[in-house]
């Protein structure tokens, strides 16, 4: 004999059941974000005592007088400007043994990173108008007078160095090359207490630069004759080298 049953839940009731789950879910939720909560609470309560304990105890330095940090900082910018007198060794690769090269120089060691203008420049970003990180603009290499880009990094350094006459020469170093603006040079095997060194038997040849003034027509002003003439370019310093 086969007997089935049939029953037929109200939906009123299913909508019951389903807003009481619902409910269920929701105060778990809420009871582990409490939790999480209170934890992250406790932390920072106790962050704040420590930070608090050690403000009495040890609080920071307020400086009094003169920064001798700042001294330094002083002379060695002065340095950088006055070009005071140094001098400046060439270490060999892993600074094992003496100098690889010496010389008396003028101011201060030179990265090759270093620039004489700003690297780079704004431009407007055609493809990236409407992002909120970058509303429209993009920054761009500006190249340099020698038709390179600067580098990012490097471990090339430059020295104005002196011959013993007095005439500078410019040093150029990295971790395997020394470069020197002389006519000649060469590598001296009884050197440096006979490890081997460079030696300059030439003379120095450096670049003779000037300043002067040439017109920009970039930003023309109105000339002051008369509102109605035309504009009159104004001058702008630039500084040319040439080979001595």
């Amino acid at each position: 004999m086969h007997i089935s049953f049939d029953f037929k839940i109200p939906r009123k009731i299913l909508g019951i059941i389903g807003a009481l789950f619902l409910v269920a879910v929701v105060a778990t939720v809420a009871a582990c974000s409490g939790g999480s909560n209170a934890a992250s609470q406790d932390e920072n309560n106790a962050s704040s005592d420590i930070w608090n304990h050690y403000n009495q105890v040890q609080p920071l330095y307020q400086p009094t007088g003169r920064s001798a940090y700042r001294d330094v900082m002083t002379y060695a910018e002065a340095t950088h400007v006055l070009g005071l007198n140094t001098y400046t060794f060439f270490l060999r690769k892993g600074g094992g043994g003496g100098p690889l090269f010496e010389c008396p120089s003028k101011g201060s060691a030179v990265p090759n990173t270093a620039q004489l203008s700003n690297p780079d420049f704004i431009t407007p970003d055609p493809n990236n108008g409407n992002s909120n990180n970058n509303p429209g603009s993009l920054l761009v290499g500006n190249m340099d007078p020698d038709g390179l880009y600067p580098p990012a990094a490097s471990q090339g350094t430059y020295v104005e160095c002196l011959t013993p006459q007095g005439k500078s020469y410019l040093a150029y170093g990295e971790d395997d090359l020394v470069q020197l603006n002389t006519n000649s040079a060469h590598w001296d095997p009884r050197a440096y207490g006979g490890q081997g060194g460079i030696v300059i038997t030439g003379s120095p040849q450096m670049p003779v630069c000037q300043v002067r003034f040439v017109n920009d027509t970039s930003t023309p002003s109105p000339a002051a004759s008369s509102d109605t003439a035309a504009a009159t370019p104004g001058k702008v310093a630039v500084t040319n080298c040439k080979k001595k």
